[in-house]
């Protein structure tokens, strides 16, 4: 009996310190990249809004076989994703990922034109819940979608840059 009161006092005691040092991780995170790209703002904001033409450069739409791939009315639909367009405006252009579970993902593009350069921006808002697993899952973030973000930026660079 009391190896079993000693074991209940002791998984009770590692949760709550677990649950108090999640609680220090923000349950908001951003994940972004940026790209200098030579070539007017308004072509490169009409590419990034055509979600049929991002299976040409973003590493994440890549990966997903284009027989696999549906489009309708502003949207990317797979067996494992669901992304849609929300705002395309030549300033910005707004999406939202959900995956199979449903949790919704925004991902937006911004453009500012400085001389012949137009500075991109893509950036990922992450909101997790209470939950110390999702906290902690969030830590990886930047390493997980950083680099695919980076690709996706250079192969959209390198596409546009070849146009001009």
């Amino acid at each position: 009996m009391r190896f079993i009161k000693l074991a209940l006092i002791s998984a009770v005691v590692f949760f709550v310190i677990i649950f108090i040092i999640s609680s220090l991780i923000p349950a908001h995170v951003r994940i972004s990249r940026a790209v200098n790209i030579r070539g007017p703002q308004k072509d490169i904001a009409g590419l990034v809004s055509d979600l049929q033409s991002w299976h040409d450069w973003n590493e994440m739409i890549k990966g997903i076989p284009e027989n696999r791939v549906w489009y309708q009315d502003g949207q990317l639909i797979s067996d494992s994703l669901k992304l849609t367009a929300t705002l395309a405006t030549p300033d910005t252009v707004r999406t939202v990922w959900q995956n199979n579970s449903g949790k919704e993902i925004a991902g937006v593009f911004t453009f500012r034109q400085a001389g012949e350069v137009t500075i991109v921006q893509w950036y990922f808002d992450f909101h997790q819940r209470w939950y110390p697993w999702e906290k902690f899952a969030s830590i990886n973030f930047d390493k997980q979608w950083g680099p695919l973000m980076e690709r996706s930026l250079g192969n959209l660079k390198k596409s546009v840059e070849r146009v001009q």
